[in-house]
């Protein structure tokens, strides 16, 4: 079981437990915690990314938002499937996040977020 894999099937079984208030607190520190484990240069992508869900996707179910987050994790992992998609605003969002945290990160990083905006028209 790779990490991706681990990380969704972890936060699966940590939001089952929960109440629908309560779960979505818990995934997004569940989900920078396990980014500060695999790459600590990906933290402000990470937290800056549950904030933004924290504000937006006030109606996902929990297994949308477990979904939304393994989504985000493969894209900062290089692993983004062809399969994968966020909405556009969130493309917006996670775009200006990587912008504003580019100089931090290593430019492979940078590049393969980016290659994947570009290969998806997010680009503007």
């Amino acid at each position: 079981m790779n990490i991706l894999e681990k990380f969704y099937s972890d936060a699966r079984r940590r939001t089952e437990k929960l109440p629908d208030p309560a779960f979505r607190q818990e995934l997004c520190t569940f989900f920078v915690q396990t980014i500060r484990s695999y790459d600590k240069s990906l933290l402000p992508l990470a937290e800056d990314s549950a904030e933004h869900w924290l504000r937006t996707h006030l109606q996902d179910t929990k297994e949308d938002a477990v979904n939304w987050f393994y989504t985000v994790f493969a894209l900062f992992d290089d692993s983004f499937g062809s399969d994968m998609d966020f909405s556009d605003e969130d493309w917006e969002e996670l775009h200006a996040i990587v912008s504003a945290a580019a100089e931090t990160l290593d430019m492979h990083t940078v590049s393969a977020i980016m290659s994947v905006m570009v290969e998806r028209n997010k680009l503007e």
